[in-house]
């Protein structure tokens, strides 16, 4: 709440020293875990993700739940990255063809910010639960699929 503070935050930003955690439903099935590093607009980018949970949908095949920690803070770095994976972010009208949910937005959220108090130096960390919207979207293909394909 001051300019002293916002200085230590810009610090611990620019040092790559702030952990962060988003969650998004991409498109088709995304296995396991890895690490993304194609470069963004000429400059290095990397991004860890880890599979979550995986739906079948009738539309798609597959959703899957993914948590995502960037290490670097580019312009639509989560997006980008997944896109060029190919398992787009659904909802996502810049990087994927055709596959969005219209009025149901971008299936991207912010679930934790990691850092250190900028006057004591104590490690806080701010956890925010998963939008329902994501809940909501699971259930509703995992029903679809139920009913439009329940010998599989």
């Amino acid at each position: 709440k001051n300019a002293r503070a916002q200085v230590a935050l810009g610090h611990q930003f620019e040092e790559k020293a702030i952990r962060k955690r988003y969650r998004a439903i991409c498109l088709g099935r995304l296995e396991g875990e890895g690490i993304l590093t194609d470069p963004i607009d000429g400059r290095s980018a990397t991004t860890r993700y880890q599979a979550v949970i995986h739906t079948p949908s009738v539309t798609t095949e597959w959703v899957t739940t993914v948590d995502l920690y960037p290490q670097t803070g580019r312009t639509h770095q989560l997006r980008r990255h997944l896109a060029d994976l190919g398992h787009p972010i659904l909802g996502d009208k810049q990087y994927t063809d055709g596959k969005v949910l219209r009025g149901k937005g971008l299936f991207l959220a912010a679930l934790a910010l990691a850092f250190h108090h900028p006057e004591d130096h104590r490690p806080l960390q701010v956890e925010l639960p998963e939008p329902a919207k994501f809940a909501s979207l699971r259930n509703r293909e995992q029903r679809r699929w139920n009913v439009l394909k329940p010998e599989q």
